[in-house]
Order: structure tokens, then sequence, then C-alpha cells
């Protein structure tokens, strides 16, 4: 292969790298960004699970209490 015909594949392979680091970069925030939404759903689901387990126990007292009465 002479210098003149590699000098194209060289660029070529050169854009292909450019070309894969954006879409490298893109691949990487994309899971950033899942990552921050998973952490805000468990935040959310812990508050909710919280808020459930907390209603049981009102509602228990409750039954609890009208049973007593």
């Amino acid at each position: 292969m002479s210098l003149a015909s590699s000098d194209p594949h060289k660029l070529d392979l050169m854009a292909e790298n450019s070309s894969l680091k954006v879409k490298l970069a893109k691949a990487e925030k994309s899971l950033r960004d899942s990552d921050e939404r998973l952490g805000i759903a468990q935040v959310c689901l812990k508050d909710l699970f919280e808020h459930v387990s907390m209603r049981n126990v009102l509602n228990f007292i409750k039954e609890t209490l009208v049973s007593i009465i």
C-alpha cells in the first residue's frame, strides 16, 4: 500500500473514530440520565411504601379502637 492510497483510508478511520466517540458520549449521557431517573424513582417508591405502611398502621389502630369501643 502506497502512502498516497493510505491517506484516504487513514482519514476514513479517523472519521469513524470520531463518530464512535460521539456515539459513546451520547450513550454515557443517556446512562447518567437513566441512573438519575432511577434514583428519583427509587426515592418515590420508598416514600410511597412508607406512606402505605403508615396508612396500614393507622387503619389497624383505627380498626382496633373501633372493635374495643
